[in-house]
């Protein structure tokens, strides 16, 4: 089978910027990967890594994708060979990229077979999966506009809403605010607080003992990159960033740590397939594995849908609430109804045929 290959850069504004403790943006930039084989059928990824994010940049993910020679690659029935070839091949040293050919192989492979991709995915291939819960990032930065948001957010449907916390000097307000939401809401609202780790380590013991009181589902990425982790912190833990690094094993994470999730971004972890697998090994230690995005377009953004269909269901919301960057492409997958994902029988990444929206 002969493979050809197109890549397309986009640039789309969000509706708002979007703000963490540590770096703020305002449009998403990627490339989307097309791959056409003799019959036509097309499968798609995107290459969308996050500036001050991702551990690559656009122009590399171009690169090592163009680079390719693709009658070499692997087909993605082909799950052993696929990986020992990526493994061995310059774009894995570039997730964005990785994770671009992998959505790509896997919806070629789909559209050939004609079903949706969280079924290739699925273990055992091909089970039918649950709804999903999602869980609402609210991206506000005004103490009331955040109120207004994760009101607006329960009323829609949303049980589990996550809040940007550890901006430099705000935490007194942080933690004001969010007491007055749970006064506001009770055991109805379940709080997600991602710090983006930035708690520094002489502080942030004494920062979760505070955030505790509130019982937070998660607290994600406490530390910075690369700091020790909190022996026996006071709250649960989920990893995000961290998981880019060397870390202990998935047992000692849990025993010693207090890690009770990690968080899949197939874009800066190198793809769903990539993504399963790591999965698969924080499950057998008892962690669960929840799938979010980093504000792609609706290719990269389909692709985190259908891996989160594909694994097993958790007690925790997934993180792939819409975002405010997807509007402008006037599209949505199958996989999305509301506040939750749910099973599809539309072949592939169950998304439409996409026009790069003006920039």
């Amino acid at each position: 089978m002969t493979l050809r290959l197109r890549l397309e850069r986009y640039r789309v504004p969000l509706a708002g910027a979007f703000h963490t403790a540590r770096f703020a943006f305002a449009e998403r930039r990627g490339a989307l990967l097309t791959l056409e084989d003799d019959d036509g059928r097309r499968g798609r990824g995107e290459a969308a890594p996050l500036p001050d994010y991702s551990d690559d940049d656009l122009a590399q993910a171009e690169a090592a994708l163009t680079e390719l020679e693709l009658s070499r690659v692997p087909p993605a029935s082909d799950r052993d060979a696929l990986g020992r070839f990526l493994d061995a091949h310059p774009v894995s040293r570039v997730p964005s990229a990785r994770s671009a050919l992998e959505s790509a192989l896997l919806e070629l492979e789909a559209l050939q077979r004609g079903l949706p991709v969280h079924r290739l995915l699925a273990e055992p291939e091909g089970s039918a999966p649950s709804t999903r819960p999602l869980s609402a990032l609210v991206a506000s930065t005004s103490r009331e506009a955040i109120e207004a948001s994760v009101a607006r957010a329960l009323a829609a449907g949303f049980t589990t809403v996550k809040l940007k916390v550890g901006k430099p000097g705000a935490f007194d307000e942080e933690l004001a605010l969010l007491r007055a939401l749970r006064r506001a809401h009770g055991a109805a609202l379940r709080l997600r607080l991602d710090a983006n780790g930035c708690f520094a380590p002489n502080e942030a013991a004494a920062k979760l003992r505070a955030l505790a009181e509130l019982q937070p589902e998660l607290v994600e990425d406490p530390l910075p990159r690369g700091a020790p982790l909190l022996e026996a912190p006071p709250v649960p833990i989920a990893l995000d960033e961290a998981l880019r690094d060397p870390l202990p094993p998935f047992t000692a994470l849990r025993e010693r740590h207090g890690v009770v999730a990690i968080l899949l971004k197939p874009t800066v972890l190198g793809g769903p397939l990539t993504c399963r697998s790591r999965a698969r090994s924080a499950r057998a230690a008892g962690i669960a594995a929840i799938v979010s995005h980093t504000f792609e377009g609706p290719v990269g953004y389909a692709a985190a849908c259908e891996l989160s269909l594909a694994l097993p269901e958790t007690r925790f919301a997934e993180g792939l609430a819409p975002h405010s960057g997807l509007s402008a492409w006037g599209t949505q997958p199958a996989a999305l109804s509301g506040a939750r994902l749910v099973a599809h029988e539309a072949p592939g990444l169950g998304l439409p045929s996409l026009r790069i929206p003006a920039s």
